[in-house]
């Protein structure tokens, strides 16, 4: 297929520099790709930036079956994957309208549920949002197509077809909510493409500002970089033309800003064929420890080789709360023997392994045996010593520089080895993070405790007073208890990191506990595939929680 022929096309800047992003220009619904949008990419290329434009179609972008939108967003991937600009490069989407909108969703759930797709958030460099999100409701969806085409009978019929598919929505999927509460929750949980930039009008007719100021300041609360500029009076899509200068100078400085990141290493080493692009995000958690948990239950049943030791677990809670969006990473040292399914599964769950050290001694690895009253027994099957210990918590300078300013560390403590000089040595990186959550109740001594009570629940207080009691979750088809703390902690942290409250967070970690439970060691499906059972434990165990 020709360029002409493509629904693609590509427009280099002159230098052709492989070392900033690519803009990905994603069309409102009634533009044209080398009409409309390709003011766009000339103004890129003279600012030193290749583009790839593209309009979603009519029929897609309102299609009632989200396949063809899904269909469309992995078209775009493919198109860029061979002509070699992803994932070798990072990338910014650029999305007018709902028409951009709609490409950026299918992105986002194509990165949730797709492995071949998982590292797609790592290569978001930002996301422009032009006179977007629009929030949407059938009404308004007349408003688009009366905007986007002529008065004629073509648009008459267009109206008519939507207007049914709309009214048949809840025969076709009863199980779903309507669309456009979809679109607009997953807008709510995009938490990746740091740093955003939004391009708004108070009198657009087609973009509620209200709800685009409400969006902003909820993405800023959950500490996200948002960059924003609302204009009093501007056309939908037609801020360039009413406030030319601005929109430029705006939008090169966000190009900039997103370039700094993207310029040291947006070209990684191959690996088995494919392109790794550089994580330039901060780390979220770190985690030490990780041991091979051989399991015995109270019955005689077994599992060997299983994933443990704290810190998988606890990024596995992380991650799910997260929707395994999150820049995790897990230290420790392993040796040779290490198994690979051990790695897949990191990999499955986005946890970074470059803090995972290579040593000469074996795994740490342990009998987990359990008895029926809830003790458990820990035997060393590799000797409990000093070079085990340094394995199972490495010092912070063994690791690379970027795990040193980590947001939030999960340090395992141990009777034997309270590892005081470690917890202090975090403590000393954290504090040194001016406006950063490093270790939030670090100063403040014991800010916040949760005791985790098993099939009971837990119990959580903080320093002001506050205090909950939140039970486990009811149906829980326990399999295996090994982990579920960890993931609880995990899941924990995650949701109080994103600014939740002490129960809802408390929630989180019953919901993580559950899933685990029902798995042998950890699960075996990765957090993003949990995510929506995940969501509905929390609400069902936030339900019966209640004040102590």
């Amino acid at each position: 297929m020709s360029e002409a022929e493509s629904p693609f096309a590509v427009l280099h800047d002159e230098q052709h520099d492989a070392n900033l992003p690519v803009v990905v220009l994603m069309g409102w619904v009634g533009a044209t790709r080398d009409g409309a949008l390709l003011k766009y990419a000339e103004l890129l290329a003279k600012a030193g930036y290749s583009s790839c434009r593209s309009v979603q179609p009519t029929d897609v972008a309102f299609s009632p079956f989200d396949s063809t939108r899904r269909a469309w967003a992995v078209a775009l991937l493919t198109y860029l994957k061979r002509q070699q600009l992803w994932p070798q490069r990072r990338i910014i989407l650029y999305a007018f309208s709902n028409g951009g909108a709609f490409v950026v969703e299918q992105l986002l759930n194509l990165a949730e549920t797709e492995p071949r797709y998982a590292q797609l958030p790592t290569s978001i460099a930002g996301i422009i949002f032009d006179s977007a999100p629009a929030y949407t409701h059938p009404g308004m969806m007349q408003k688009v197509i009366a905007a986007s085409e002529p008065p004629s009978m073509r648009r008459r019929l267009k109206s008519s077809y939507y207007a049914a598919m709309s009214a048949l929505q809840p025969l076709l999927h009863p199980r779903s909510p309507p669309r456009f509460q979809q679109f607009w929750g997953n807008m709510e949980r995009l938490s990746w493409g740091r740093p955003l930039l939004f391009l708004y009008s108070a009198d657009d007719p087609l973009c509620d500002a209200a709800k685009v100021d409400e969006l902003v300041a909820e993405k800023r609360r959950r500490g996200q970089d948002v960059k924003a500029r609302k204009w009093e009076r501007s056309g939908h899509v037609a801020h360039l033309r009413h406030h030319s200068d601005e929109y430029t100078d705006l939008l090169l400085q966000f190009l900039a800003l997103t370039a700094q990141d993207a310029a040291t290493g947006t070209v990684a080493a191959p690996t088995k064929g494919e392109h790794k692009p550089v994580d330039h995000r901060p780390v979220d958690l770190l985690a030490f420890t990780a041991i091979i948990d051989d399991i015995v239950l109270p019955d005689g049943a077994s599992s060997m080789g299983r994933l443990g030791g704290g810190g998988p677990q606890t990024l596995w809670g992380f991650q799910l709360q997260r929707m395994q969006t999150a820049r995790v990473a897990l230290a420790a040292g392993v040796g040779a023997d290490f198994p690979q399914h051990c790695m897949d599964w990191l990999a499955e769950c986005s946890i970074d392994t470059e803090a995972l050290l290579p040593c000469e001694s074996m795994t740490p690895r342990a009998w987990q045996i359990l008895e029926k009253d809830g003790r458990r027994h820990e035997i060393w099957r590799t000797p409990f010593n000093d070079q085990l210990v340094s394995m199972l918590r490495p010092r912070l300078d063994q690791l690379p520089p970027a795990y040193h300013t980590a947001k939030s560390y999960h340090v395992g403590v141990h009777p034997r080895d309270p590892s005081l000089p470690l917890l202090q040595e975090i403590g000393q990186a954290a504090r040194s993070q001016q406006g950063t959550a490093g270790l939030p109740f670090l100063d403040a001594g014991a800010g916040l405790v949760a005791l985790r009570c098993g099939e009971h629940g837990a119990v959580v207080h903080n320093a002001s007073g506050e205090a909950w009691c939140v039970p486990a979750y009811r149906g829980t088809a326990v399999r295996d208890p090994t982990g579920c703390g960890n993931a609880f902690i995990g899941a924990l942290l995650g949701a109080l990191l994103e600014g939740e409250g002490l129960a809802a967070a408390a929630a989180w970690g019953c919901a993580a506990g559950s899933l685990m439970a029902e798995s042998w060691g950890t699960p075996t499906h990765p957090p993003r595939q949990l995510a929506v059972e995940a969501r509905r434990r929390q609400e069902a165990v936030l339900a019966l929680a209640a004040l102590v």
